[in-house]
């Protein structure tokens, strides 16, 4: 069942976010660095995934958490 305030949960956009982010950067960031070596290329795959996730996600958690922190602030 699909419920349209779903749109507006912060997890929701997150991992929607997180998901388009890894279709749209993963390779481009993955062929930033070429490694020869079998280990540090398995390495710097894994950091690549975390890095193009995190390229969409950045936004959306800072504006979560800023507007959050200043309805905190200005209540007290």
């Amino acid at each position: 069942m699909l419920q349209s305030f779903w749109l507006w949960d912060a997890g929701f956009q997150l991992s929607y976010a997180a998901v388009l982010s890894l279709l749209i950067f993963m390779n481009p960031v993955y062929q930033l660095f070429t490694i020869k070596n079998k280990w540090l290329d398995l390495l710097w795959k894994m950091n690549a995934v975390t890095l193009s996730a995190q390229i969409l996600t950045i936004p959306f958690v800072s504006i979560i958490f800023i507007s959050s922190q200043c309805v905190l602030t200005s209540q007290t």
